[in-house]
């Protein structure tokens, strides 16, 4: 059995605005989807401000290869294009930056979060970038590479504390730390693709 496997490409259940409004294709994480607290947060706030957003559900198993990675977040990019065609917006996590060469190639603006900054491939995708971007993570990421951050040369946004979950030691800067990531990613839609 085939552990790495596009579930579907779902809308938010959260969205409020009409089929007509401003799209955000969602890219979970591996084993982070968009339900956790550090997508599902902005999520809410984008809908909020009158996004409509579609989320990936897939699962992905331990250990997967670079090529099948690109594959399934490919997989899940033709999905959501076939039906609805380019989105206004990329908020991607983790594995999902494995579309930042796809989103530079159509001008897409984006933030990823937690971003595989340990994967050269994804670096020289991120420093691509047509539209603009952002670069979202915790102090205590493993995957966070200050150098290859800088070689993508865009606007990096940093947290003190979190891991790659977006989890800290304690709860009470864990819920601060989701807060500023919210804000991060709202102003950042706001700015460069906001809904009209």
């Amino acid at each position: 059995m085939d552990e790495n496997v596009l579930h579907g490409m779902d809308p938010w259940p959260g969205n409020l605005a009409d089929a007509s409004a401003p799209t955000v294709l969602v890219l979970p994480g591996a084993r982070y989807p968009a339900q956790l607290p550090g997508l599902a947060l902005p999520l809410r706030a984008l809908t909020l401000d009158g996004w409509n957003a579609h989320v990936a559900r897939w699962t992905v198993g331990p250990g997967i290869a670079t090529e099948q990675a690109q594959e399934l977040v490919d997989e899940a990019i033709a999905a959501f294009v076939d039906r609805h065609g380019l989105p206004d917006l990329v908020l991607a996590k983790s594995v999902g930056t494995r579309a930042a060469g796809w989103a530079a190639t159509n001008r897409i603006p984006a933030v990823w979060t937690t971003p595989l900054l340990d994967e050269h491939t994804c670096v020289e995708a991120l420093r691509a970038a047509s539209a603009p971007a952002l670069l979202v993570a915790g102090t205590e990421d493993l995957a966070w590479d200050a150098h290859a951050a800088a070689h993508t040369k865009l606007p990096v946004h940093l947290i003190a504390g979190p891991d790659h979950g977006w989890q800290c030691d304690d709860w009470r800067r864990e819920l601060e730390v989701l807060a500023e990531l919210t804000r991060v990613v709202a102003d950042f839609a706001a700015r460069v693709a906001a809904p009209s």
